[in-house]
């Protein structure tokens, strides 16, 4: 690692530094400087700069909304790695309280709205681009921008047989049907438990990782039960700020399914149930 390159650019001399967990998308390292410890990531993809600087932006807009956030402290690249270096969080245990108040801290973030569904500019759900041209229609920007680019993806390298585009337009046509209009709101994008971090100091809690746009507030409720969900109490605590429309259990398949179709290309077959439960949900 460059250290005398990322010293010059934070203006602060870099003592040491080690590997930490940090997901599998980019090296993840703890820097100790004399001003004490950042974190930083990495990676050498030809997007990867666009990917991190996204990601800036994102973690920004959330915090300048009030929701606790790492502080971006630079955005840089050299001799092919891109790098992100953000504050360093110390992380702590799942304290009640502090389930609590990331509970109402993302309620408090969906009620943040837009005229249109989508974002000023286009993202990544890891290294999945994400486009988000802006739409007057949920339902629309929903499958023409989350749902059908990973279908025929999936499809053109073999993992999805042509009959899930003919499953695709059948649900368009079910939501549509059945599913209740919401203004936009501001969601996280990618709301599972490691991208919320538990943490010592005040407000006890901090997100990371996010793939914000302006959607269906169910996108994070939906994505966050796919995998084991939050405490029952973490729910209760969204509901008592902004309560969700009625039904709202039925319609998680249908956004659970753009998480598990991005599963499906990245990481195999193993994730083509899961796809189906989503479909089969609804009788497709």
């Amino acid at each position: 690692m460059d250290t005398a390159f990322l010293a010059d650019a934070i203006g602060l001399q870099i003592l040491s530094y080690e590997r930490v967990v940090g997901g599998d998308i980019n090296s993840a390292y703890r820097l100790v400087t004399s001003s004490g410890s950042l974190f930083l990531k990495s990676n050498a993809y030809p997007f990867g700069s666009q990917m991190l600087q996204t990601e800036s932006i994102a973690l920004q807009h959330m915090n300048s909304l009030g929701a606790k956030t790492p502080e971006v402290i630079s955005v840089l690249s050299s001799d092919k790695t891109n790098f992100l270096i953000l504050e360093w969080i110390e992380t702590g245990i799942a304290e009640s309280f502090k389930i609590l108040a990331a509970a109402r801290a993302l309620a408090q973030l969906h009620k943040n709205s837009s005229e249109s569904f989508g974002y000023s500019s286009d993202n990544f759900l890891a290294t999945w681009a994400q486009k988000n041209e802006y739409s007057d229609d949920w339902i629309v920007f929903y499958i023409h921008n989350r749902i059908l680019p990973l279908v025929r993806d999936c499809m053109s390298i073999s993992l999805l047989s042509d009959v899930y585009e003919s499953k695709t337009w059948e649900l368009k046509s079910l939501m549509e049907k059945r599913f209740p209009s919401e203004p936009p709101a501001l969601i996280h994008g990618d709301l599972w438990t490691g991208n919320l971090m538990y943490t010592f100091e005040m407000p006890g809690y901090a997100l990371v990782d996010p793939a914000i746009c302006f959607a269906s507030r169910e996108m994070d409720i939906a994505m966050s039960k796919l995998f084991g969900g939050f405490s029952s109490s973490f729910y209760d605590a969204y509901q008592e700020v902004f309560p969700l429309q009625p039904e709202w259990e039925y319609r998680l398949p249908a956004y659970q399914l753009y998480y598990l179709l991005f599963h499906l290309k990245f990481f195999g077959k193993g994730y083509l149930g899961g796809v189906d439960r989503c479909f089969s949900h609804y009788g497709l």
